[in-house]
């Protein structure tokens, strides 16, 4: 985990060591929508937060690459609702370190889409049933999640802009054996997966 948090510093530090290599480093900060499919809660009800950095390069006026290192939050979220008989409420809390490696197509200078694929690294996983958070130490979700993703970015000035994302699990999140415990999130034999929304500010250096 430490070299992991190591080459995430070292990630913010790029734009300064490869400028002269014609490589562009930025910043990001957001807030992510996300809900799980499959746990029988539709709606994007779970918000977190979204930082990082990344490194980009331009293959020509139109098409740029680009790797990105951010923390992300997922999960999901259902809150009560006394005044209908329900009384069952829960928050699934999902923390990733993402990685995703995107092609970009830009139009006008301006506007700028991005599709690709990301892996998250799951840091730290929690489940809230109102009560209090559960003992968390058995983990029913894979450390690693693989994600296709889509997004659109518009240029506000030189350096900053405004982007909008979509990425989807494009297998299960949850281990193929699941521990013997009965939260009731985890009993749906098809899988779980993450759905995300993501809206940030960029900043390029």
């Amino acid at each position: 985990m430490q070299k992991i948090f190591l080459g995430f510093f070292f990630l913010l530090s790029c734009p300064v060591l490869l400028y002269s290599q014609e490589f562009k480093g930025g910043l990001s900060l957001g807030v992510s929508a996300t809900q799980v499919d499959g746990e029988a809660q539709a709606g994007y009800n779970k918000l977190g937060f979204i930082f990082g950095g990344l490194v980009r390069r331009d293959i020509n006026k139109k098409f740029g690459g680009q790797f990105e290192l951010k923390y992300i939050d997922k999960g999901s979220h259902k809150s009560d609702h006394p005044d209908a008989g329900d009384y069952i409420r829960w928050t699934i809390k999902l923390r990733y370190l993402e990685m995703p490696f995107l092609l970009t197509y830009t139009l006008k200078d301006l506007y700028t889409f991005e599709a690709g694929l990301c892996v998250a690294y799951l840091i730290k996983f929690n489940y809230d049933d109102g009560s209090g958070n559960v003992n968390s130490s058995i983990v029913p979700y894979r450390r690693f999640d693989y994600s296709s993703m889509l997004g659109f970015k518009y240029k506000i000035s030189d350096h900053f802009s405004a982007s909008v994302r979509y990425s989807y699990s494009v297998i299960s999140i949850l281990k193929k054996k699941l521990p013997a415990i009965n939260w009731n999130y985890n009993n749906f034999s098809k899988g779980q997966f993450n759905n995300v929304l993501g809206f940030a500010m960029n900043y390029q250096f």
